[in-house]
């Protein structure tokens, strides 16, 4: 799943699409800021997504809590000494009670306020 479109609470006034996902036991869920496809080395070349996908691929099988880490520290490898000039903020969920809202019908809702 790719998104794309406005920051997350960047204007409140701002309508975002939503999306349904069917996720099942041991699916993984990764959310992360810009600042981690967007940092850059020495030859100016950006991590971009596809480096992304390839850490993601290296390290699928590491335990949900030390996925984060493990591709921070390739972030880190690729840009060597390279300044920090954004964020870089890495978020991993893996599913494991699936039928959680199922069961009562309750839709998962989040909101900024």
């Amino acid at each position: 799943m790719t998104t794309s479109g406005f920051l997350v609470g960047f204007d409140p006034d701002v309508e975002y699409r939503k999306r349904s996902v069917n996720l099942h036991p041991g699916d993984r869920l990764l959310c992360y800021t810009d600042g981690v496809i967007e940092i850059r080395n020495s030859e100016k070349q950006a991590y971009r997504l596809q480096r992304l996908r390839q850490s993601l691929k290296t390290h699928c099988h590491v335990p949900l809590e030390q996925l984060p880490d493990r591709i921070l520290e390739d972030v880190h490898r690729f840009r060597r000494n390279e300044p920090i000039e954004d964020d870089l903020s890495i978020l991993a969920i893996e599913v494991s009670q699936p039928d959680l809202f199922q069961d009562n019908g309750n839709e998962m809702e989040s909101s900024m306020e």
